[in-house]
């Protein structure tokens, strides 16, 4: 017998969010009743602390979220990091020395829980980040008090070429990942994933995989919806997310996530 749904697990641009980062008065409406009914909806997203702040209200978002790809557990409604996993500053320095080697124009940024120190180059969606920490050399990154996750950019380098470039370097105790962005690769610690983080999470309130519907559009999701009993590709998902992943959504611009939640829990 096939157990019932009792999390929901959603990314959010491309899968929960349309274009312009809203949602439809259809989804609010089944995200709310989804709650009413008991069933926690937890967006699990690479964005950081400002960047969930930005589009939570319009998308109906409240209660916990697992953001910057699992580094960091967030309580939506305080505003505040419940948790986080971090880079040792040696490895995030060493890793950063070695891509600033690799890929010369690359600039890096860190994110430090709320706030985001930068190289004053670094240009990936600087406006997302309130009062962000301008550094005049990358030796001034490490007086971050926290590195969660280093960042990479580069209007040259492709990201999936910066990719290719970074695992061939032999560096330890990181994972490369990126969100479908072309500008900007993202390194956190090695086994750190939206998976993991949501693995505990839901250990820790005796949730089964198989309880949890899953919802993604993009590679960093793929861990994630290997993990959760339920996993659906949205419409308009990467292709090897489509390859890799039985359960379809309709697209972000056509309610998916809420369609599917609809017809899981009977709203």
């Amino acid at each position: 017998m096939t157990p019932p749904v009792r999390l929901i697990a959603t990314d959010l641009d491309g899968t929960l969010l349309r274009g312009d980062h809203t949602v439809s008065a259809y989804t609010l409406d089944v995200l709310e009743r989804a709650r009413a009914a008991g069933v926690p909806v937890v967006p699990i997203t690479a964005r950081s602390p400002d960047g969930i702040d930005r589009v939570a209200e319009g998308a109906g978002l409240r209660g916990t979220a697992i953001i910057a790809n699992g580094c960091l557990v967030y309580d939506l409604d305080a505003r505040e990091i419940v948790s986080a996993v971090s880079l040792p500053v040696a490895v995030a320095r060493k890793v950063a020395e070695a891509l600033r080697e690799a890929i010369p124009e690359a600039a890096f940024a860190v994110l430090a829980g709320r706030r985001v120190h930068r190289e004053a180059h670094y240009r990936h969606a600087t406006h997302v980040h309130r009062d962000p920490v301008i550094v005049d050399e990358l030796a001034r990154l490490w007086e971050a008090p926290l590195v969660v996750r280093l960042q990479a950019n580069s209007e040259v380098t492709p990201t999936e070429e910066m990719m290719v470039i970074a695992a061939g370097l032999g560096l330890s105790g990181v994972k490369f990942t990126h969100s479908g962005d072309d500008t900007m690769m993202e390194i956190v610690p090695d086994g750190v994933s939206k998976a993991s983080a949501l693995a505990e999470f839901c250990a820790g309130r005796g949730i089964a995989p198989e309880e949890v519907a899953a919802f993604g559009d993009n590679l960093n999701d793929l861990e994630m919806l290997a993990w959760a009993g339920r996993p659906y590709a949205m419409a308009n998902a990467h292709p090897a997310v489509l390859a890799a992943v039985p359960g379809r959504a309709p697209s972000n611009v056509d309610d998916g996530v809420a369609r599917v939640v609809a017809g899981l829990l009977g709203l």
